[in-house]
């Protein structure tokens, strides 16, 4: 069954915008924990051409503190936005379970009869357990990558706009590479 995408629009806004404070917090986290993740290669690649060339030692030292304080903050980030998103969406799948288990309350008997209440209980709560983990982890895993993945090109076009070619290049390969890999494993998956 596919909806149109105005009933997906509906469906996250009604469960999602009551926490639009915390979403915010989560990109918040995001952006900083990829920005960050950036940064470190930035200042061991400034940290190794001053080694090279004979920088002074003081210099070499406080870029080596401020790449171990980049990493450190980052993980911090990368927690505090995996624990955001967790949370985030237990809290709205937890809007949905209590909406589908209204709606079976008020189902009439028959349907009672031909379902049993382990299959409804698997139902509510396994089913929409599986909806939050893709939540929390679509949001964390692959937003954030995708967005480091603009953020590494980025990088590339401004050291020299060749190798950001040859990285972009690369990239679409690799996006159409995984998406006719992604279709051979769809028929078990929908079997399953």
């Amino acid at each position: 069954m596919t909806l149109p995408y105005h009933q997906y629009y509906t469906l996250l806004q009604a469960y999602l915008w009551p926490q639009w404070r915390r979403l915010l917090w989560l990109g918040a986290l995001l952006l900083a924990g990829i920005g960050l993740q950036l940064l470190p290669p930035q200042l061991m690649g400034r940290f190794l051409d001053l080694a090279t060339t004979g920088g002074s030692l003081t210099t070499l030292t406080w870029l080596a503190a401020w790449v171990i304080g980049a990493v450190l903050v980052q993980q911090i980030c990368t927690v505090l936005a995996a624990y955001l998103g967790e949370d985030v969406a237990w809290r709205a799948t937890n809007g949905l379970r209590d909406q589908l288990m209204a709606h079976c309350l008020h189902l009439d008997l028959t349907f009672h009869h031909a379902h049993t209440p382990g299959e409804m209980i698997e139902r509510i709560d396994s089913d929409v357990t599986m909806l939050a983990n893709f939540f929390s982890q679509f949001v964390v895993l692959i937003l954030g990558n995708v967005l480091l993945l603009v953020g590494v090109l980025a990088l590339l076009f401004q050291v020299d706009w060749r190798i950001g070619l040859v990285g972009l290049a690369l990239t679409i390969v690799l996006l159409l590479t995984l998406a006719r890999l992604r279709n051979l494993g769809i028929p078990s998956a929908v079997a399953h």
